[in-house]
């Protein structure tokens, strides 16, 4: 069934996903950490996904907040944790622009000594970089990566923080060395 799960969850096929965990009990499967990090991956590429026509709506934004609090609380009570499946759900709250909340994640996480995957430290980074919060951006690839026990971040993902950080912002003008005029 997490075949069927994992199919849902490259689609964005939420609905899918959770069609398919219901019946888990009927079939007496038992979940582990792939259904759940198929179920939150679902929920992240439905309100991720590029070729996506359909705008999500607010309300359908905050469906999916819900649905993923309630994949981690379920996770949690199958003692079903895995770096995957904090990943999907960061990415979640990323892209609903709850980066407080992210942040909170993820410090517990590394505060637990949980494993996290190093793309998660890239994507919550990039996200904040995005929202023109560099100081949490650096305090991420540079210290919370090093006290996960990773040494030092890519300079691929300091020079991307790096050049979003020092391309104009919409409506900014700016002259070829990258100053505000």
């Amino acid at each position: 069934m997490n075949v069927i799960m994992s199919g849902c969850a490259g689609c964005g096929d939420a609905e899918g996903a959770f069609q398919t965990y219901s019946e888990f009990k009927r079939f007496s499967v038992i979940p582990n950490e792939d259904t759940f990090s198929f179920l939150m991956e679902a929920l992240g590429t439905e309100m991720t996904a590029d070729w996506s026509d359909a705008k999500m709506t607010k309300d359908d934004i905050e469906r999916n907040i819900t649905a993923a609090n309630e994949v981690m609380a379920t996770a949690e009570g199958h003692n079903a944790s895995c770096p995957e499946l904090l990943h999907q759900y960061l990415r979640i709250l990323c892209a609903a622009g709850h980066l407080e909340e992210c942040m909170e994640a993820l410090k517990a996480a590394v505060g637990r000594n949980d494993c996290v995957l190093m793309e998660t430290f890239s994507l919550v980074a990039i996200r904040h970089a995005n929202a023109g919060d560099y100081s949490t951006a650096y305090y991420i690839v540079n210290e919370m990566y090093r006290d996960a026990g990773y040494g030092r971040m890519s300079s691929n993902v300091i020079g991307r923080i790096r050049n979003i950080q020092t391309r104009p912002r919409k409506g900014q003008k700016v002259d070829v060395f990258h100053e505000e005029v």
